[in-house]
């Protein structure tokens, strides 16, 4: 049997191939984010069926090593970059995140959790490098897990699937506006 190097035309249809297949990948996961079924008549009955009443053991175990953020008032570095890879596990912000000063992520924590202001929390929040709604939500739901929840793109779109956001049924690109909707939206 012979072996015949690829070409170079070899080598582009491949390509184009793959490129192709990945775009309909692509394109059939966003179809499916956006034309999910409604399994439940409205979201209080999906929470009743599909809450977790109890957390992941890793996610646990993050809770309660965080459990002394909120009442000593801030959260350390080590604590701020543990929340982000949790959020994140892929770090794609990883540099972002580290580019934090201690001085930095010591005084805005310290503001977010003497503040009453959901809005002034999320973009204080926000003034970190790396951080957007995702992990802003992940930071208040692992330091106050009884006040919050994590806010992101699958999130998003469940609240729109069942009416309770009627703008960007995609969920890209989450702002504060979505973060203050998702808040009022709180059953």
């Amino acid at each position: 049997m012979f072996y015949t190097p690829a070409t170079n035309v070899d080598r582009m249809e491949v390509r184009q191939r793959n490129s192709k297949r990945a775009s309909q990948i692509v394109t059939s996961l966003a179809e499916r984010s956006i034309f999910m079924k409604k399994q439940y008549t409205d979201i209080r009955e999906l929470l009743q069926n599909k809450l977790l009443r109890n957390e992941e053991p890793t996610t646990k175990v993050l809770i309660e090593k965080l459990r002394y953020v909120k009442p000593r008032g801030f959260f350390t570095k080590p604590e701020f970059l543990e929340v982000c890879k949790w959020k994140d596990p892929r770090q794609l912000r990883r540099s972002d995140w580290e580019d934090n000063k201690i001085s930095e992520i010591v005084n805005i924590s310290k503001q977010v959790f003497a503040t009453h202001g959901e809005y002034q929390r999320i973009v204080l929040l926000d003034r970190l490098k790396g951080v957007g709604v995702p992990i802003a939500s992940a930071i208040l739901t692992l330091t106050d897990p009884q006040a919050y929840g994590v806010i992101d793109i699958r999130v998003w779109q469940v609240l729109y699937l069942y009416g309770e956001v009627n703008y960007d049924p995609q969920g890209t690109d989450l702002s504060t506006k979505h973060w203050l909707d998702s808040v009022d939206h709180r059953c």
